[in-house]
This record gives C-alpha cells, sequence and structure tokens, in this order.
C-alpha cells in the first residue's frame, strides 16, 4: 500500500452500520420483549422509526450501553 492510498483510507469516513430489532437485542443479548418495553418506556437506545419498522445506528446503541452501564448493572 503506498501513501497516498493510506491517506485516502484515513479520510474515507466510515458508514455507521444500521441495524434492526432482532440485531440490536441480540447485540445487547436481551429478549425482543425487553426492547419494545423500554421502547414503549422511552428508555430504549435513539432509533429511527421509518415506516412501521425501528432502525438503530450501531454507534448510537453502543453508546447507549456505555452510557447505561453502571445503571444496568444495579439491577442486576
Amino acid at each position: 500500500m503506498n501513501r497516498r492510498h493510506s491517506l485516502q483510507t484515513a479520510q474515507t469516513p466510515v458508514r455507521d452500520e444500521i441495524l434492526t430489532t432482532d440485531e440490536v437485542a441480540a447485540l445487547l443479548k436481551i429478549p425482543k420483549a425487553t426492547l419494545y418495553k423500554w421502547i414503549s418506556q422511552g428508555t430504549a437506545p435513539p432509533f429511527y422509526r421509518i415506516g412501521r419498522v425501528n432502525r438503530w445506528k450501531h454507534s448510537a446503541v453502543m453508546a447507549w450501553f456505555d452510557a447505561h452501564l453502571d445503571e444496568m448493572s444495579k439491577g442486576l
């Protein structure tokens, strides 16, 4: 790899992966019912409603998880 290619790669923004409800539940290792409960309570990771489905950005889910680690561990 030459210097020019490595500079272009370093400057290219990485697109955030879009996740489904099933993927978020699997990522957090929780039942889908728990995720739906959090959505109804307003405590779920931030998401986008697209038509009749919810979609999450991977980075937003992980940021939410990191911010709620202490809170979640107290409930265990």
